[in-house]
């Protein structure tokens, strides 16, 4: 089965009160029964993660991961990718 990317563009911070919020936005553009989505989130308009939002992305990845696809996170700002880079998150998430 081809793999099916999908590309979504998250505005605002990333954090614990939007937290519902972002995660209805990830379920609504992939489904839940789909093997092998490689799911692209556009960080371009996003300024700050906290560590819910850390929490989000983990929980995404690894959801994606168990199902045959994978998370990638493009446009992400210095600080952003900074970050990703001591959280080590750049080993399993595909940060560019």
């Amino acid at each position: 089965m081809a793999e099916q990317e999908i590309t979504l563009t998250l505005e605002g911070d990333i954090v614990s009160n939007k937290a519902q919020e972002i995660k209805d936005a990830i379920a609504g553009a992939i489904d839940k029964d789909a093997q092998g989505i490689q799911l692209v989130l556009d960080l371009s308009k996003v300024s700050y993660v906290d560590s819910i939002g850390i929490g989000i992305l983990i929980a995404t990845h690894n959801s994606l991961k168990n199902k045959g696809g994978k998370l990638k996170i493009i446009n992400a700002s210095d600080d952003i990718k900074n970050l990703f880079k001591t959280m080590r998150l750049d080993k399993h998430i595909e940060i560019s």
